[in-house]
C-alpha cells in the first residue's frame, strides 16, 4: 500500500492511499464469502455459494460495497501508522468510484490534525513557591482531634442536655394526637448538635434531664419526601433515659502511649509535626509543579482545535459523572440540587478542557523538542504497576490487550509527557510568593492501638422521622 500525505489549510492533512490489485483480490474474495455466509440462494447452502453466483445474482457493485465496508477501516488505519499522522476526530474520506476486482483502488482521507504549537521560554520560568512553616496550633489541632478520638462517653444522670452531649431517646410522632407509622424509635443514640435530628429537636432537648418528657413540634416542608408529612406539624413526644458527655483523655506520657507507639507526649508531637510538614510540602511542591507547567502553557502559541476541546470536555463530563456515581451520588439528583443541567455542567467545563488540551499540546511539543525517548523498560514497569493496581498476575497479558486497543500509544505520551513536565519544573527557578495563603494539608496523627471510648451508633428510623 502506498501513502501519500498532503498538508492543507487550517491544520488538516490529506492522506492518499493506493491500493494494489493484489490486495484488493484479496479484499475481494473475502467480501464474496462473507456475503455468501449471510444470503440465502436457492439451491446452495449459506457459507457454500460460489463467487459466480454471489456476482451474478448480488453484483460486483454490492460485493465491492461490502469489500469498502471490511476494509476501508484497517486500510486507513495501516496508513495512519504507516506515515505517522495522528488524527483527531473523524476523518472526511473521499472513495471515488467503486473499486473494480483485480484493479488497484485509490481514494483519500482529510482528517484534523493536532497543530504545532509555537512554544514560548519553557526553561528556567521564575515560578511563585509557598514556604513550608508548621505552627504549634497546627500541631495542637491535630493533638485535640486524636484526645477527640479517643474520648469516653460516660453517663451524667444529673446533667441537663447541651450541645456535644449524647443522648439516649425514646421518641414517638404524632399528627394530630395519633401516632404516625415508622416516626418512632426506642433507645435512639444522638449528639446534640451533630445535625442527626432536625433543628427543633435539638432545640426542644437542650436542658432535659434524664427522665424528662416533652412534646416538641416539627413543622415539616411542603417538598418533603413522605407525602404524609409533607407541610404538616408533627409533635414528637420525647422521653429522655441517658445523657453521656465526652471526657477527653488528660494530656500525658500515658496518653501517648495509648494512642501511638511512642513513650511520651514529646515524642508525639514531633512525629505529628514531622506528618504535618511532610504534607505540606508536598503540597507546596505540587502547587510549584502545577504553576511552572501552566507558566510554559501560557508563553506558548497554540490555536486550540474545537474538536479537541470537545473530546476533552466529554472526557471530563464522563470522569465527573463516573465519579460521583462511585462516591454513592446519583448524576440526576445532583443536577437537581444544584439547579443545573447537563449542557450548563459541560459548558462550564469547557475552560479547564481548553487549558488541558493545551497542556497536552505544549507538553508534547517540549518533548519533542528535548528529544524525550520512553525506554521499554519504563514502558514495562509502568505495565506492570498497573497490572499489580489491577490485581492481574501477568502483565505480559495486559501489555497484549493495550496493544490490541491502540492503548499502549496513549500510556507511552502520558510517559513521554511526565518527562516533559519534569523538564519544566528541574529547571524553575522558586520565587517567593508575593501572598502566602494559609492552605497547608492536614495528616492524621498515628492512632495504631483501639480507643475504648463507647462509640455513638445511630438507630435508623423510616417515615416521618425528626432526623433530616
Amino acid at each position: 500500500m502506498k501513502t501519500t500525505v498532503v498538508e492543507q489549510e487550517g491544520n488538516k492533512v490529506k492522506l492518499d492511499l493506493e491500493i494494489p490489485a493484489d490486495e484488493v483480490e484479496r479484499a475481494f474474495n473475502r467480501a464474496a464469502s462473507a456475503l455468501s455466509r449471510e444470503v440465502r440462494i436457492h439451491g446452495f447452502r449459506k457459507g457454500k455459494i460460489p463467487k459466480a453466483v454471489i456476482l451474478q445474482r448480488l453484483g460486483a457493485e454490492a460485493v465491492a460495497q461490502r469489500m469498502l465496508e471490511d476494509s476501508l477501516p484497517g486500510w486507513y488505519e495501516t496508513a495512519l501508522k504507516e506515515s505517522g499522522v495522528e488524527p483527531i476526530g473523524q476523518p472526511d474520506l473521499d472513495v471515488g468510484d467503486l473499486p473494480a476486482e483485480g484493479s488497484p483502488f485509490s481514494f483519500s482521507a482529510t482528517v484534523e490534525v493536532v497543530p504545532e504549537p509555537v512554544l514560548g521560554q519553557y526553561k528556567d520560568l521564575e515560578v511563585p513557591k509557598g514556604e513550608v512553616e508548621v505552627r504549634d496550633e497546627d500541631v495542637d489541632a491535630q493533638v485535640e482531634r486524636l484526645r477527640d478520638q479517643f474520648a469516653e462517653l460516660r453517663s451524667a444522670p444529673a446533667k441537663t442536655v447541651a450541645e456535644g452531649d449524647y443522648v439516649t431517646v425514646d421518641f414517638v410522632g404524632m399528627l394530630d394526637g395519633e401516632p404516625v407509622e415508622d416516626a418512632s424509635a426506642e433507645d435512639y443514640l444522638l449528639q446534640l448538635g451533630s445535625g442527626q435530628v432536625m433543628p427543633e429537636v435539638e432545640e426542644g432537648l437542650t436542658g432535659m434531664g434524664v427522665g424528662d418528657e416533652r412534646l416538641i413540634p416539627v413543622d415539616y416542608p411542603d417538598d418533603f419526601p413522605d407525602e404524609s408529612c409533607a407541610g404538616k406539624t408533627l409533635e414528637f413526644k420525647v422521653t429522655v433515659k441517658d445523657v453521656k458527655e465526652k471526657v477527653l483523655p488528660a494530656l500525658s506520657d500515658e496518653f501517648a502511649k495509648d494512642v501511638s507507639e511512642f513513650a511520651t507526649l514529646l515524642e508525639l508531637r514531633l512525629d505529628i509535626r514531622k506528618k504535618i510538614e511532610s504534607s505540606m510540602q508536598s503540597a507546596v511542591d505540587q502547587r510549584f509543579r502545577q504553576a511552572a507547567v501552566q507558566a510554559a502553557v501560557d508563553r506558548a502559541e497554540v490555536d486550540v482545535p474545537e474538536v479537541l476541546v470537545n473530546q476533552q470536555t466529554g472526557s471530563m463530563f464522563e470522569d465527573f459523572v463516573r465519579s460521583l456515581q462511585m462516591r454513592g451520588g446519583d448524576f440526576e439528583q445532583y443536577l437537581e440540587q444544584t439547579g443545573t443541567d447537563a449542557e450548563t455542567l459541560a459548558k462550564d467545563m469547557r475552560p479547564a478542557a481548553l487549558n488541558a488540551a493545551k497542556t497536552g499540546i505544549v507538553l508534547d511539543a517540549v518533548a519533542r523538542a528535548e528529544g524525550v525517548q520512553v525506554e521499554d523498560e519504563t514502558l514495562d514497569k509502568m505495565i506492570e504497576a498497573l497490572a499489580k493496581g489491577a490485581k492481574e498476575s501477568d502483565p505480559a497479558q495486559l501489555r497484549s490487550r493495550l496493544e490490541e486497543s491502540g492503548r499502549i500509544d496513549e500510556l507511552r505520551r502520558s510517559l513521554m509527557r511526565d518527562k516533559a513536565v519534569d523538564i519544566i519544573v528541574s529547571s524553575g527557578v522558586p520565587v517567593p510568593m508575593v501572598d502566602s495563603p494559609d492552605d497547608a494539608l492536614e495528616v492524621e496523627a498515628p492512632a495504631e492501638k483501639p480507643s475504648q471510648a463507647e462509640t455513638p451508633s445511630d438507630t435508623g428510623t423510616s417515615g416521618a422521622d425528626p432526623k433530616e
